[in-house]
């Protein structure tokens, strides 16, 4: 087959989930089909990585924003426009109509929200959308977990752009993939039309295992990006209402904050006990010296990647439900579950206090991942839907 990629951004380092899925799957897909790239950069970001996995790649500079909206009255309208949530760039534009028109690809693959609406004018060559993410799912949650009238308004108006924005560009997509079936059924109800599938992200067995250091014992570690809203709710939520608890019943215990750019509250949860680590070149130490990973999420959507790295690095999870939808976890077994401040503190503790269900939890989950999750098995899944399509 041969693809032309859309992209937002030179996809690499791997600094973010949606940069790791589209370089992973483009990795694993090269050696056999042919596959192009437009995005944004410079030649300076065309590292050996990126060569190796793409058959030609056109980059563009970063396009003007527009200008800020005076009129009062547009100003109030224009938010509302699913065609004003990002910059549209002709550019772009007639890259794609120019290359569809002089070569012959069988997709245009499109992995970022802000490429989406340069499906809308193809129309010689299947759209493969993948979404990841459902954004109506994401909104409604942000919404409920909503403090102030405020934040209420806010979340219902972003929720309603996302609501036009999916029903105008997605259903036009041969294809919309989706990470999580939850994320997959919110989506139908919003383009009951559209050909929605489900792949789930995957983790890079090879490099993320147990590096054999020490455990520093009593701790815990999450990890993320922490300037990331969902993320930052999370960690701070755990140290206010959870952290406390544990601390009472398993004294000396600390907590790892690891990932980049995090938000002034999660800065200011540094202490004595608590390390904040900004961005850090490599996660897996800080994984493989903890005692258990914790995931508290309570809002966002789409598979936890987090999850999946800490099970490759055999570590036990504690997690709420929403952080493991799309992934085949088993209660009690490859995973320890709990949705309340008390039940979460309960089960880290008794964790803590059980060497051997700590080992018994982490290596049950890392058979999990090598049996379900490789990125060789998700590349494999997207190219039965490719051509079967």
């Amino acid at each position: 087959m041969r693809i032309l990629l859309i992209a937002s951004r030179v996809p690499y380092p791997l600094h973010n989930g949606e940069d790791l899925r589209i370089f992973q799957l483009a990795k694993q897909l090269w050696s056999r089909h042919e596959i192009h790239l437009i995005t944004y950069g410079d030649t300076g970001r065309l590292c050996p990585e990126i060569r190796d996995s793409f058959k030609q790649v056109y980059l563009l500079d970063e396009p003007i924003q527009a200008k800020t909206v005076r009129r009062t009255f547009r100003r109030i309208i224009i938010p509302f426009l699913p065609d004003q949530i990002y910059v549209f760039d002709t550019r772009i534009d007639a890259l794609i109509r120019k290359l569809t028109d002089e070569q012959q690809f069988d997709w245009i693959w499109i992995p970022a929200w802000q490429m989406m609406p340069y499906a809308y004018g193809v129309s010689k060559t299947r759209v493969f959308l993948d979404v990841m993410d459902d954004g109506v799912l994401e909104s409604i949650r942000e919404t409920r977990r909503s403090k102030t009238i405020k934040q209420f308004v806010i979340n219902v108006k972003r929720l309603l752009v996302t609501y036009m924005f999916e029903k105008k560009y997605f259903s036009r997509a041969t294809i919309c993939c989706l990470v999580t079936e939850a994320d997959a059924r919110f989506l139908r109800r919003v383009c009951s039309k559209a050909n929605v599938v489900t792949i789930p992200n995957g983790v890079d067995c090879e490099y993320f295992r147990p590096l054999g250091l020490q455990e520093e014992y009593p701790s815990l570690v999450f990890e993320g990006n922490m300037g990331f809203g969902p993320s930052v709710d999370a960690i701070c939520y755990f140290h206010s209402e959870i952290f406390p608890q544990i601390k009472k019943q398993i004294a000396g215990t600390k907590l790892w904050i690891v990932g980049k750019e995090p938000a002034n509250e999660v800065q200011n949860l540094q202490a004595e006990d608590v390390t904040v680590t900004g961005y850090v070149e490599d996660v897996r130490p800080y994984l493989d010296r903890a005692s258990v990973f914790v995931c508290p999420m309570r809002k966002g959507a789409g598979i936890k990647n987090k999850v999946l790295q800490a099970w490759a690095m055999g570590k036990p999870v504690v997690s709420t439900t929403i952080a493991l939808a799309g992934l085949d976890a088993k209660p009690g077994d490859n995973v320890v579950v709990a949705d309340t401040p008390h039940q979460f503190a309960a089960q880290v503790v008794r964790l803590l206090k059980d060497q051997s269900l700590r080992k018994t939890v982490g290596e049950r989950g890392m058979q999990t991942v090598h049996k379900h999750y490789g990125w060789r098995q998700q590349a494999e899944l997207l190219e039965a839907t490719l051509e079967k399509n």
